[in-house]
C-alpha cells in the first residue's frame, strides 16, 4: 500500500528513486485487472451517480457507504468574548451512537450579523471542519450548549485577520450498519478480493475502544471466514487497510457480509468499508495510462516549445522527441477547477457546474470512472486548492490522496508517491493521474534551480518576450525556475517507468490546465482575461503505437484528451462531454505516402473569471484560425496566424459574426445541461484547513 507522507521534501523525494530489487525485471505476461467492484447498490443501499467517497487524513477511498453528514442546528452566528463564544442552542434529536461535528466559516466583522447576511455568506463561503477547541454540554429539552476557544479557531482558520465572530453549525453523522450483506454475484476462478477497511480518528478524551471485524465469502451455501480481527479505537492508527485475500479457492454464485461491532454490541462509528474488488489476472498485456497535470505551465516557456531557456530538457527529451506534442492547445478557462473539471468530463464550462464542482449526483461521468468500467486500478496524487477531493474531483478513484500546498517541497509528496504506486502495482492495469502546483505561484525554487537564468543578456539581447514590464522579469526568471523543478520531478518519474520495464506498454500524457499572465496585455495572474498567455497550454501524448518526433499545428482542446486516452485504451469514447479523440492523429503511419490525418474543424469555447456576471457576460470561441472573444455586445476578432501574440483585434458586428452565433448557440445548449445539474447538486462540503489554507495561498480566496 502506498505510504501517506505528512511532509516530503524534494531530496527526499529524489532520494526514493533509489530501486531496491525490482532492478530491469522483467514484466509478468499476466495482467491483474479489477473483475468487479461491489459497490453501494451491491449491498442494498441507495445509489447516487457516483460512488460515495471517504477521507481519513490525506487519502480517501470509495466506500459501500459514508456516513450521512446532516446539520443538526439552524445556521448559528456569534461573537467572541474574552476569547471564548458560549451559546445556547437548539438541537435536532440524534442517537446516542451519531458523532456531532463543529463546521465553522471565521470573520473578522465586529458586529453580529443578521440572519440575511449569514445565509448570503453561508452560501458562497466555504465551511471549515474544527476538530479541537470546542465542546458541547446537554441542557435538555433539545438544547444544549456550545464553548468554543478562538485560539483554537485562529490554529484551524487560515485567514491573517483576527477572528472576531463566527458563523458556525452542528452537523451530526451515524455509524455505518453494522452488518452489510451484498447480492449473490459470480466469482471467478483463481480470484483474489480486496477488502479495503478504515479507521476514522478518534475525538481527543475518547476512551479505548475494541472493535471487532469480520469478512465472511458464502458461496453455495458454504462459508468461510476471510477476516477476523479485532482493533482498538484509540490506539490503533488511525488509516486504511487494504487486506487482499486469495479466493482461488471458491468460485461460482456468492455473498459477501461484513460485520462491524463495537465494544456495546452496536456498530462504532469510527469505522468505514472500503468498497470490495475482485482481481483475477489475464494473459493479455494492458495499457498502462499515466496523465501529469503540471498546474500553471505554459507551452511556450518549455524549451521542447521553442522557449529560449532550458527548462524542460528531460521532457523535451523524453516525451516531445519520443511522442506526438500540440502546439496550438488550449484550456476552456484559466482556472484550476474549471479547467481540470474540462480535463476530465469533456465538458465547456457553462456546461458545468459553477466554479468547476461535481455534486454526488451530478449525472457526469468523469474519465477515472469511464476507465473504471474498462477494469482499470485508479488511483491520483494531487495537492488540493481547487481540485480537492470533496469538490468531486475523488470519485472514479480507487485511492485518491492530496497534499497540503504549503508541505515542503511541492510536488515532492506527489511524485514520490506516484513512484510507489507503479512499483507496487507494475503487474496491473492502472490509471494514475499526478498533479502539483509546482509550477503556480507563489514561486519558490528549489537551491538546486535558484541559481539559474541570472543572465541579464537573457532579457536584454531579446531572446525573451519584450513585453513583459521590467519589474516582472524577476517574477518570470522564477517562474522558469520552478519549471526546471517540476522538470527534474518528472525526470524521477519517467525513470522509474524506464527500470521498471514499463515505459513501453505506458501512455503518459502531458498537460497543463493554464498559463500565466506576466504583463503581456497589461493583466498579471491568471483567470481575468483570455490572452494565449493564459489559455495556451502544453499537450503531449507518448505511447505504444503513437508516433514519435511528431509536431501537429492542430486547434485542440484540453476537453480533447479524455476521448483520446478512452480510445487508446480501447474503450468507448463517444459522448464524453464535447470531448473529440485525437488518437487518429497520433498513429505511427504506415505508408509514407499517405496525407497526415486531418482534424476538422470544431469549436473550442473558453471563457474567463466572472464571466458569467449578467453586466459583463464573456465568452470566447476558437475556430481554426480565428478567434472570438465577445462581452456582451462587444465582439473581438483575431487572426492567430497573422497575429499570435493579439496585438491587433478587430472590432466586429456579433450580429453578422459567424462564430458568434456558435456562442449563442452553445449558450443555450449549456444552460439546459447546467440547470439538470444544479437540480442534483449536493450543498458545498466542508473542507479541511489544509484545503482552506491552500486556497488562500494560491490566490483563490481573500
Amino acid at each position: 500500500m502506498v505510504a501517506d507522507r505528512n511532509s516530503v521534501g524534494l531530496a527526499a523525494a529524489l532520494a526514493s528513486l533509489v530501486v531496491t530489487g525490482c532492478v530491469n525485471q522483467p514484466l509478468s505476461s499476466r495482467t491483474v485487472v479489477v473483475e468487479e467492484r461491489l459497490r453501494d447498490r451491491d449491498f442494498g443501499e441507495p445509489a447516487h451517480e457516483h460512488q460515495p467517497m471517504l477521507a481519513i487524513g490525506r487519502t480517501a477511498r470509495e466506500v459501500i457507504v459514508a456516513p450521512e453528514i446532516l446539520p443538526i442546528t439552524d445556521l448559528q452566528t456569534a461573537l467572541f468574548e474574552d476569547g471564548l463564544i458560549e451559546a445556547d442552542i437548539d438541537v435536532a434529536a440524534v442517537s446516542e451512537d451519531s458523532v456531532i461535528g463543529l463546521e465553522v466559516i471565521a470573520l473578522g466583522v465586529p458586529v453580529l450579523l443578521g440572519t440575511e447576511a449569514a445565509n448570503a455568506i453561508a452560501a458562497g463561503g466555504r465551511f471549515i471542519r474544527l476538530d479541537r477547541g470546542w465542546t458541547i454540554e446537554p441542557l435538555g429539552a433539545g438544547r444544549l450548549r456550545l464553548q468554543v476557544d478562538a485560539e483554537a479557531v485562529a490554529d484551524a482558520v487560515p485567514d491573517e485577520q483576527e477572528t472576531l465572530q463566527l458563523l458556525f453549525k452542528l452537523v451530526a453523522s451515524d455509524p455505518v450498519p453494522s452488518r452489510l450483506r451484498s447480492r449473490s454475484f459470480v466469482l471467478p476462478s483463481a480470484a483474489s478480493l480486496e477488502l479495503p477497511w478504515g479507521l476514522l480518528a478518534s475525538r481527543p478524551g475518547e476512551r479505548a475502544e475494541p472493535i471487532e471485524l469480520r469478512g465472511i465469502l458464502d458461496c453455495g451455501g458454504e462459508a468461510d471466514e476471510l477476516l477476523a480481527q479485532t482493533i482498538t479505537a484509540g490506539v490503533d492508527a488511525e488509516g486504511w487497510r487494504v487486506p487482499q485475500i486469495d479466493v482461488s479457492g471458491k468460485e461460482g454464485l456468492c455473498q459477501l457480509e461484513l460485520i462491524q461491532l463495537g465494544s456495546n454490541g452496536r456498530a462504532s462509528p469510527l469505522i468505514v468499508w472500503g468498497a470490495p474488488q475482485i482481481l483475477i489476472s489475464e494473459d493479455e498485456e494492458s495499457l498502462r495510462i499515466v496523465l501529469i497535470s503540471l498546474d500553471t505551465l505554459r507551452a511556450d516557456h518549455m524549451s521542447g516549445y521553442g522557449y529560449a531557456r532550458s527548462t524542460t530538457p528531460v521532457m523535451d527529451r523524453e516525451l516531445l522527441a519520443r511522442g506526438v506534442r500540440f502546439t496550438d492547445a488550449m484550456t476552456t478557462i484559466a482556472s484550476t477547477g474549471t479547467a481540470h473539471l474540462s480535463l476530465f468530463t469533456g465538458e465547456f464550462p457553462r456546461a458545468q457546474l459553477p466554479n468547476g464542482r461535481i455534486g454526488r449526483n451530478t449525472a457526469t461521468p468523469t474519465l477515472a470512472e469511464l476507465l473504471q468500467k474498462g477494469s482499470y486500478a485508479t488511483a491520483a496524487f494531487t495537492e488540493d486548492g481547487l481540485i480537492s477531493g470533496p469538490f468531486g474531483f475523488w470519485y472514479g478513484f480507487d485511492l485518491f490522496r492530496e497534499y497540503h500546498v504549503l508541505s515542503e517541497g511541492r510536488g515532492a509528496g506527489v511524485f514520490a508517491d506516484g513512484i510507489d504506486y507503479i512499483r507496487e502495482n507494475r503487474d496491473r492495469r492502472f490509471f494514475l493521474f499526478l498533479h502539483t502546483y509546482r509550477v503556480h505561484d507563489p514561486w519558490d525554487p528549489t537551491p538546486a534551480s535558484s541559481g539559474l537564468f541570472r543572465d541579464s543578456a537573457d532579457w536584454s539581447q531579446g531572446k525573451l518576450d519584450s513585453r513583459i514590464p521590467k519589474r516582472q522579469r524577476a517574477v518570470v526568471d522564477d517562474y522558469d525556475r520552478t519549471i526546471v523543478d517540476a522538470d527534474q520531478m518528472v525526470a524521477g518519474f519517467l525513470d522509474e517507468l524506464e527500470r521498471l520495464g514499463l515505459s513501453e506498454n505506458t501512455l503518459v500524457v502531458l498537460v497543463s490546465d493554464h498559463g500565466e499572465a506576466f504583463g503581456e496585455h497589461g493583466i498579471l495572474g491568471h483567470g481575468l482575461a483570455a490572452h494565449q498567455e493564459q489559455l495556451q497550454i502544453p499537450l503531449v501524448f507518448r505511447g505504444p503505437g503513437i508516433a514519435e518526433g511528431v509536431v501537429r499545428e492542430d486547434p485542440v482542446g484540453i476537453t480533447d484528451v479524455a476521448s483520446t486516452i478512452l480510445e487508446l485504451a480501447g474503450l468507448p469514447f463517444e459522448g464524453v462531454g464535447s470531448s473529440r479523440s485525437l488518437a487518429g492523429l497520433l498513429r505511427v503511419e504506415t505508408d509514407k505516402r499517405e496525407s497526415p490525418p486531418i482534424l476538422p474543424e470544431s469549436p473550442l469555447f473558453f471563457t474567463r473569471l466572472l464571466g458569467e456576471s449578467p453586466k459583463n457576460s464573456f465568452d470566447g470561441v476558437r475556430m481554426g484560425d480565428q478567434k472570438l472573444m465577445r462581452e456582451g455586445n462587444r465582439c473581438s476578432l483575431f487572426s492567430m496566424s497573422a497575429d499570435p501574440q493579439e496585438n491587433q483585434p478587430t472590432t466586429v458586428a456579433c450580429s453578422e459574426s459567424r462564430l458568434a452565433a456558435e456562442i449563442d448557440r452553445y449558450r443555450t445548449r449549456s444552460q439546459a445541461e447546467r440547470l439538470d445539474k444544479q437540480a442534483a447538486a449536493n450543498e458545498q462540503p466542508a473542507i479541511s484547513r489544509d484545503t482552506a489554507e491552500s486556497l488562500r495561498v494560491l490566490g483563490y480566496v481573500e
